[in-house]
């Protein structure tokens, strides 16, 4: 199992990143496609200095379970035409 590749999940707060999203993808696809698998409470898209996003994100859950259907839903699957990863903490 790949240490790179294990979801990063905060479970007190039910936050979760996603990576290498598309440039493009917005906050409001990011909201929508999670809403499917529970409550969103906020999504934060990462953006550089410009305002253009990095392809990162943090998506707040309402529950900790609905953060953990999601790593295990999008973690290497396609959004947008991109692979979406969910990164671990560094040691």
């Amino acid at each position: 199992e790949s240490q790179e590749k294990k979801p990063k999940l905060d479970p007190s707060k039910g936050k979760v990143k996603l990576a290498n999203l598309k440039y493009t993808t917005t906050t409001a696809t990011i909201a929508r496609i999670c809403a499917t698998i529970g409550p969103v409470v906020d999504v934060n898209l990462i953006t550089d200095d410009r305002g253009q996003s990095t392809g990162r994100a943090y998506v707040t859950f309402e529950e900790e379970q609905s953060a953990i259907d999601c790593v295990q839903k999008l973690n290497e699957k396609l959004l947008e035409g991109r692979v979406v990863y969910e990164h671990s903490r560094s040691p």
